[in-house]
């Protein structure tokens, strides 16, 4: 079984593969959930099958569940009471998620001690922070610290339409907070506040700005920048190592509604060195100077005005994902959907799910499907919803594998048994020195033909394994009976079964799909299939052998077919047959589609799979019979 955390790590370990700039973000994506996902094909898939589990009334399991009930058995996100500050954040690695701890709002971010005797960095230095995983892996990166701790970049908008951005490299809109009088408010020079909604910066003042500088900075160097970059290896295997994180103070314009901000100088694709985290001074002027987990408390409007607390060692961590997807190439800035992206980040620290104006998104988005499909859209942004959007998906990808095995090979596995267990299983980069150990009691596969480099081997009942981009690699792996071999031919060309093993071990042998392909079975029971379309002849070899016809199959021949073999016509009935006749030579079929198979030789059973009937055949008499 696999768990929310491996799930995750897993996705990325995808993610990282395909986010060389010759591939899309929507394709990389695409291709990491078919790594963790028994049935989605694309991204998009989750959002809709998401979608039919909160709304459709077809889905018969969920009759009588109020809309909560539904989101927690699809996602296992809990709704948690206003203000509960001791419950599950709902991070990944959380227990809700199915962690072995709560990670509430105070213990996400592990911290040890208060602020007030943290170490403050100097102005302009750069230190080292090493950290080690739970897996014992141990990473160092640097922190670049402001050259001065009174200095931010105005966010103030400017007519060249500087973005926030890039406003954030320019020197141009650097100013110290030493030009303001310290008693001034920070609204007195921005009177379009109001425009960021519920936040209370209004009394903030430019001196509680200058001295919230020093607490925020302590806070990054002894705890949150450490912590950060742990619990994001943790969760998602993306690590910092080698890289620098610089640091710098934001405030006004634009970066007022945004409590943190994060930039990258890479181009669009590539693996960024170095990474900007910008901290909104104004957001955090009133930070509790001796809180370790950056404690901010501020007003929103919700049934009336209510406090909630706001933890800068979470919205820190949530920015530090940003930047690890930055550093390991898996951000496309121009093409990551909105509500992936933010979800991915509030997925580590968790979302605010007892937060009053953080519950009435959720409860919006899992009451009305409007909603839910306007914060789920892959191209535009979610209207304020994404967040939590974001990570009600990916928590559905997440419980929706749990009952699945799931390996990504690399450098590091080649020549490794994988011991596989009762679940069904994904593997992904399989590399032929890899032996797979699964006692599997069914040997019957398949290749799907919207994915047809894909291979299925239905190893138990109800239970199958699954072979991503299998192609053109030999596949061993244990069963019950003893080892088996599985090889997927690419294109046009000869299989011959007695070149893969010398002695009576079963063999899967495909052909390609809409090529002519030569199979030839192995010295032991094979199971012989020539793909969809194409025409293809089939050779049978001294032990029982399987030779599988596809409804559109193409025109098929079979050579040298014994008594003990059995000829399966997948997904075909009875009534998709249009001619089944007895030659001197064996059998001929036509059917529907306008394929034919030729059997030479005289097999007993004709197996048709669709309707899982079987039907034997009498060459003497020239009849059939079906078997009860």
């Amino acid at each position: 079984m696999a768990t929310a955390t491996e799930v995750m790590k897993n996705f990325f370990k995808v993610l990282k593969k395909y986010s060389q700039e010759t591939y899309t973000m929507r394709e990389a994506l695409d291709e990491a959930t078919r790594a963790v996902s028994m049935n989605m094909n694309e991204f998009k898939d989750l959002t809709l099958a998401l979608r039919a589990g909160l709304f459709s009334e077809e889905v018969t399991e969920f009759d009588g569940m109020d809309s909560a009930t539904r989101l927690q058995s699809l996602t296992g996100m809990v709704i948690g009471e206003d203000g509960d500050l001791t419950i599950d954040t709902g991070a990944i690695s959380g227990s809700n998620a199915g962690g072995d701890t709560v990670k509430d709002a105070q213990s996400i971010v592990p911290e040890d001690g208060d602020l007030s005797t943290a170490t403050l960095p100097e102005a302009g230095s750069t230190t080292q922070i090493t950290y080690t995983g739970d897996d014992g892996k141990s990473f160092t990166f640097n922190v670049k610290w402001p050259d001065s701790f009174t200095q931010f970049t105005s966010g103030r908008v400017v007519d060249d339409e500087t973005g926030p951005s890039d406003r954030l490299r320019d020197s141009r809109f650097v100013v110290d907070l030493n030009d303001f009088d310290e008693n001034r408010t920070f609204q007195e020079d921005h009177t379009d506040l109001d425009v960021y909604g519920a936040f209370d910066y209004g009394d903030t003042t430019y001196g509680e700005m200058k001295s919230a500088a020093p607490t925020i900075l302590k806070g990054l160097n002894t705890y949150w920048l450490k912590e950060g970059a742990k619990l994001i290896y943790d969760s998602y295997g993306l690590d910092f190592d080698g890289k620098t994180i610089e640091i710098k103070f934001v405030a006004g314009g634009s970066y007022v509604g945004a409590s943190g901000i994060t930039v990258s100088d890479r181009k669009d694709g590539q693996v960024a060195d170095k990474i900007i985290i910008g901290i909104n001074l104004a957001s955090y002027g009133k930070i509790d100077a001796t809180n370790s987990n950056g404690l901010k408390t501020f007003t929103i409007a919700h049934d009336g005005d209510a406090y909630s607390n706001e933890y800068l060692d979470r919205v820190v961590a949530h920015e530090m994902v940003h930047g690890a997807m930055m550093v390991s190439g898996t951000l496309k800035n121009y093409e990551i959907p909105r509500f992936f992206g933010e979800g991915v980040a509030d997925l580590v620290q968790g979302d605010n799910d007892y937060n009053s104006e953080s519950t009435d998104k959720i409860k919006n988005l899992i009451s009305d499907s409007d909603t839910f499909i306007a914060s789920t859209n892959l191209d535009e942004s979610g209207g304020g919803n994404d967040y939590p959007a974001g990570v009600m998906v990916l928590r559905f990808m997440a419980k929706q594998a749990e009952d699945t095995t799931i390996f990504v090979g690399d450098d590091s596995t080649k020549g490794q048994t994988i011991n596989l267990t009762d679940n069904n299983s994904i593997i992904t980069d399989y590399d032929e020195s890899n032996l797979i150990n699964y006692d599997a009691t069914y040997r019957t596969a398949y290749v799907p033909p919207e994915n047809a480099d894909d291979f299925w081997v239905v190893t138990k009942e109800s239970k199958a394994m699954i072979f991503r981009e299998a192609r053109d690699k030999l596949i061993s792996f244990s069963t019950i009976y003893g080892d088996a071999y599985a090889y997927m031919a690419k294109d046009s060309t000869e299989i011959n079964g007695s070149n893969i093993s010398d002695d009576n071990q079963y063999e899967i042998l495909f052909g390609a799909n809409y090529a002519n392909n030569v199979i030839r079975a192995g010295n032991g029971g094979s199971l012989l299939w020539g793909g969809y379309l194409g025409d293809d002849e089939l050779y049978g070899g001294s032990g029982a052998d399987t030779f599988v016809y596809d409804i559109d199959g193409g025109n098929d021949t079979v050579h040298d077919a014994q008594e003990q073999d059995t000829i399966l016509l997948r997904e075909t009935s009875l009534d998709q047959i249009t001619r089944a006749d007895f030659t001197d030579n064996g059998v001929e079929l036509s059917f529907t589609y306008g394929g034919t198979l030729t059997v030479e030789g005289q097999p007993k059973n004709f197996v048709l799979e669709d309707s899982e009937a079987v039907y034997t055949a009498d060459y003497q008499n020239k009849s059939w019979t079906e078997a009860e």
